[in-house]
């Protein structure tokens, strides 16, 4: 945890002060981040669909998870802001921007936002393609990194139960491995059943991840969050898994527990708030 600088109260009343840039996150979503009154503001322009009345605190209520429940209803909410930001480069950029300005608010030096270039897509828009939006994204990180002072990077994510982009995925980290992009993940509904009736997660092609350790891509993998201690020893043993996102349920599993801690050194991005709520 990072500490605060301790300063007299009369400093504290004549500046608005913020934590230090001492501080790394490692887990979060880019898309899952953005601002409330942007994506309102973005959705009235447009004239899409609002939940409720179309007041801005109908739309509130329809984003927020208020009460524990499961990763499905955590989910939910991106059908109802996505429409804001997708297709719409100019948008895009404007939401990496406000990221990097609250993520220094919050007093991060360092952070990785993940997210899934096709999901930002629209039929509407056919010639954005998922490289632009990896471009939009680093270019909004880079021109941030020079006014606020963070270092800010991306992962891009795999969708459970959309093999469709994985391949894509893959090629976009290796082309922007130098250009801001450091990762590869696998992220959406762990728990969820494929049309074959088998887990997403033990259908996916496990041989991306293996192909982006070919290629040394750095990987993290969403496991044991929605699902068993098994995807996390898939994630790790399977694909190569060098970090693992929540990863809480591995702990049904004490000598699997014990290797990942002890043996193959993995970090887990633990997110206790949201995983409350999931």
């Amino acid at each position: 945890m990072s500490s605060y600088i301790s300063f007299p109260k009369s400093v504290i009343k004549t500046h608005q002060l913020k934590p230090p840039l001492s501080r790394v996150e490692l887990h979060v979503h880019l898309d899952g981040s953005m601002r409330r009154e942007t994506l309102f503001e973005l959705l009235k322009t447009k004239g899409l669909d609002c939940p409720g009345d179309g007041s801005f605190k109908a739309f509130e209520r329809a984003v927020e998870v208020r009460q524990p429940k499961d990763l499905q209803q955590f989910l939910a909410a991106f059908s109802v802001f996505m429409p804001a930001v997708q297709g719409d480069l100019k948008a895009i950029k404007r939401i990496s921007k406000e990221f990097c300005e609250d993520a220094v608010n919050n007093g991060i030096l360092y952070t990785e936002a993940r997210f899934c270039p096709h999901l930002m897509l629209s039929e509407k828009y056919p010639k954005v393609t998922a490289k632009h939006v990896v471009e939009t994204v680093l270019e909004g990180f880079k021109e941030s990194e020079e006014k606020l002072g963070l270092k800010a990077r991306a992962i891009l994510c795999c969708i459970s139960g959309l093999p469709q982009f994985s391949k894509d995925i893959l090629d976009l980290c290796d082309e922007f491995r130098n250009e801001g992009v450091v990762g590869i993940d696998i992220a959406g509904n762990e728990g969820a059943i494929a049309e074959n009736g088998s887990e997403v997660f033990t259908s996916f092609d496990k041989s991306i991840f293996q192909e982006a350790k070919n290629l040394k891509i750095n990987r993290t993998v969403h496991a044991g969050e929605d699902g068993p201690s098994d995807n996390v020893k898939i994630a790790v043993e399977e694909m190569f898994a060098q970090r693992i996102g929540h990863g809480y349920r591995v702990m049904q599993d004490q000598e699997l527990y014990r290797k990942c801690r002890d043996e193959y050194q993995i970090h887990f991005e633990t997110c206790p708030t949201s995983s409350i709520l999931t």
